[in-house]
């Protein structure tokens, strides 16, 4: 729940940062980030934290295990987690592409007379989905190029300084909590 309510937070700080005069507030996206938040800022990090804390037990009494612990989250899941985000939101939130609609509007045009209703209805759908999907994977592949790397190298510099307080100092209960209220700065 915490990761809802933090995700909340967060989105709020994004949104009133980067609205334009007169726009309204975002509430799809407000809600699609309560899902992201739930599940992977909540329980996919808690996951996560535990399998840390179970590879690296010594990491809040050993520079070393500490350092290898935070090395371990930045190499699998700072990666990970940064393009299930992006993928996420490609999914979410980049309107679907105009092409998908065309392509249903023709498949409908050229099949109409040649195929029983339901058959036309189930085949122009599949089509539709196909091209949905094949456009939504294009921007997720663009979007990849041009900010997978640099969201990480940014991301380096900060969770790497985070993860090491987070891992050493902060309770365990309290890591995703802390993971969480972090990200409303970055």
């Amino acid at each position: 729940a915490s990761a809802a309510v933090v995700a909340v937070a967060a989105d709020g700080i994004a949104q009133s940062l980067t609205r334009k005069g007169g726009e309204a507030w975002d509430w799809a996206r407000t809600r699609w980030i309560v899902v992201w938040g739930v599940i992977f800022s909540g329980w996919a990090n808690a996951l996560w934290f535990d399998l840390l804390s179970r590879l690296f037990p010594e990491a809040r009494h050993s520079g070393i295990a500490l350092a290898q612990k935070v090395l371990a989250n930045q190499l699998v899941m700072a990666p990970a987690l940064s393009a299930a985000f992006f993928a996420f939101t490609v999914l979410t939130r980049t309107p679907p592409p105009a092409q998908s609609s065309e392509a249903f509007d023709r498949f409908d045009l050229e099949k109409r007379g040649r195929i029983g209703y339901h058959e036309l209805n189930v085949r122009a759908l599949g089509f539709a989905l196909s091209v949905w999907w094949a456009a939504k994977w294009a921007a997720l592949r663009r979007k990849l190029a041009a900010e997978l790397l640099p969201t990480l190298v940014r991301g380096n510099a900060y969770w790497t300084v985070v993860q090491t307080v987070n891992f050493r100092f902060v309770p365990p209960q309290c890591m995703v909590l802390f993971g969480n209220l972090a990200s409303c700065v970055w």
